[in-house]
């Protein structure tokens, strides 16, 4: 499971990941089977943001700018959620100054949308 995770978020050994929030135990055992490089700030490649609710969502800005400009965010929710679901962090990504590019399933319950900066045209 966690070499289908790490091909699916493209995660390499050494990549710089900053966490916004702790993140579900099944994403932490992958990353450190991967071996990447947890950091407690930026600049990272890939920064990960586990939400229950749409406040969490507001730590999407800072996290933008802790990942540098050619990185990601992963954006990870519940699945089952009512009140939290694909639209609410969609919008709360544009609203960061991100687009998502990529929409994964996790596992049945485990929700994932990826983020790369928005540029202007």
């Amino acid at each position: 499971m966690s070499d289908h995770i790490s091909q699916l978020m493209r995660l390499r050994s050494g990549d710089r990941c900053v966490l916004a929030s702790p993140v579900p135990p099944e994403l932490h055992r992958v990353l450190v089977a991967v071996g990447v490089d947890i950091v407690t700030d930026g600049p990272a490649e890939v920064g990960f943001l586990y939400a229950e609710n749409t406040r969490a969502l507001e730590r999407l800005h800072d996290l933008r700018d802790q990942v540098t400009s050619t990185g990601s965010i992963w954006v990870l929710w519940p699945e089952q959620l009512v009140s939290l679901g694909h639209r609410q962090v969609v919008e709360a990504g544009l609203a960061a100054g991100l687009e998502d590019v990529k929409a994964v399933g996790l596992s049945s319950d485990l929700a994932a949308l990826q983020f790369v900066r928005r540029y202007r045209r």
